[in-house]
């Protein structure tokens, strides 16, 4: 049974986690209106698809931590939000390849191709995709990253998918 105080802690914790929601919102539709003015520009691009993926993780460690205290109308409301910030994610790292794509040739500074496959990886996982969708993202970073550190990560990533089976 909760007690008064109990009670005023949950309220006092979701109404900040209400803030940071609510102000990510709010830098959602800033970066929104970048992508209007510059859709071609693809650090905008990675840079949203960042702060989205961010925004679906916060969700997501919300709805497993506070499964106890959230009530259903709050439950759905988060895992909306999570769904339509995976969705987003997913969007803004294929466009961000797409124009990619389109250089002849990347300046070294702004080449995060391997970054775009990666986190395209990370979201089809999300996503529970089969694990050729999400394993061919993650072979592709093959190309863009020195090949010992891509290594090193699918042995671990390997290793990690066969743990859960």
């Amino acid at each position: 049974m909760l007690h008064t105080l109990d009670v005023i802690y949950i309220l006092d914790f979701f109404r900040g986690k209400d803030k940071f929601l609510n102000k990510a919102k709010m830098a959602q539709s800033s970066y929104q209106h970048a992508i209007e003015l510059a859709p071609g520009h693809s650090v905008i691009w990675t840079e949203y698809g960042n702060f989205v993926y961010m925004v679906h993780s916060f969700c997501s460690r919300l709805l497993k931590q506070e499964t106890d205290t959230l009530s259903m109308e709050r439950f759905e409301i988060l895992e909306t939000r999570k769904e339509e910030m995976l969705k987003i994610a997913d969007q803004c790292f294929e466009s961000a390849n797409r124009i990619c794509q389109t250089i002849e040739e990347p300046s070294i500074q702004h080449d995060e191709r391997w970054l775009y496959q990666y986190m395209l990886g990370k979201v089809a996982e999300k996503k529970n995709q089969d694990p050729p969708v999400f394993l061919e993202h993650y072979t592709k970073v093959n190309y863009y990253i020195p090949y010992i550190l891509f290594l090193i990560y699918i042995i671990y990533y390997i290793y990690i998918f066969i743990c859960n089976i």
